[in-house]
């Protein structure tokens, strides 16, 4: 079984002696937060874009809170 949250800390301890491994992921820094963003959008043209400004906004940003923002602002600029 595999098992993924963001809440451990809302769990019952008795949960996680259930589980052989724990493997705890950190969030992305500048670099992977850049290259998720970069990577979502690849199917798409995108224009002149201040990547440090975005990145900064995002900095408490989990990958996939990173890869939603990203997919959102594609759907965005395809509707408009």
């Amino acid at each position: 079984m595999v098992a993924a949250t963001n809440l451990n800390k809302s769990l019952d301890n008795a949960l996680w002696r259930e589980f052989d491994d724990l493997i705890a992921v950190s969030k992305p820094g500048e670099q992977e937060l850049e290259f998720i963003l970069e990577e979502t959008l690849s199917a798409i043209e995108v224009g002149s874009i201040n990547w440090p400004r975005i990145i900064e906004q995002m900095r408490d940003f989990s990958a996939a809170q990173a890869v939603r923002v990203a997919q959102d602002a594609a759907k965005r600029a395809i509707l408009a």
